[in-house]
């Protein structure tokens, strides 16, 4: 039951992120990543092996989805994945603070890892103040919606734990 109301959480983020947000929410182009903080989550809380699944196969939709550089997003997501969730053992994954400090620095990695690819394919330049101004703002509404995001699917993993201790096998 966990994995089903995860993959209907990470549906409608998906949906909020390509639909809702870019009609209601975004400023000058800029809008939050909900894979982004659902990946940061999955690599404080889940194991490495599959925060990094979970980066790639959401950064791999969000490529199918968005009209960027094709296969930037899954690399970025997984790489996410993989080092916060590496990292995961030696920090204290429960703490509010840490849990935005990771989002932002992950924020910043996954704008740093477009960077580096659109200048590498695209022969157009982007901006760097533009860009690090963009980030910025994209930085502070996953910090602004990363506790919330987290408070919901740490609801639904007690709600599964409690039901998980309470089933009877005969």
């Amino acid at each position: 039951m966990f994995i089903l109301y995860t993959i209907v959480f990470t549906l409608v983020a998906l949906l909020l992120e390509t639909i809702v947000v870019n009609i209601f929410i975004q400023q000058g182009g800029v809008k939050p990543d909900f894979i982004l903080i659902i990946t940061v989550y999955s690599g404080l809380f889940l194991s490495k092996i599959k925060a990094t699944n979970i980066g790639f196969t959401l950064g791999l939709i969000q490529d199918a989805l968005s009209f960027k550089v094709a296969g930037v997003n899954s690399l970025s997501k997984c790489l996410i994945g993989f080092f916060i969730g590496s990292l995961r053992e030696k920090l204290l994954s429960e703490n509010l603070t840490v849990q935005c400090f990771f989002t932002f620095i992950a924020t910043l990695f996954n704008g740093i890892v477009f960077l580096f690819f659109s200048n590498l394919i695209s022969s157009s330049e982007i901006e760097p103040f533009f860009f690090l101004k963009s980030l910025l703002i994209q930085g502070i509404y996953n910090l602004m919606l990363a506790p919330l995001i987290f408070l919901v699917f740490n609801r639904i993993g007690v709600r599964y734990e409690n039901r998980w201790k309470r089933a009877k096998f005969f």
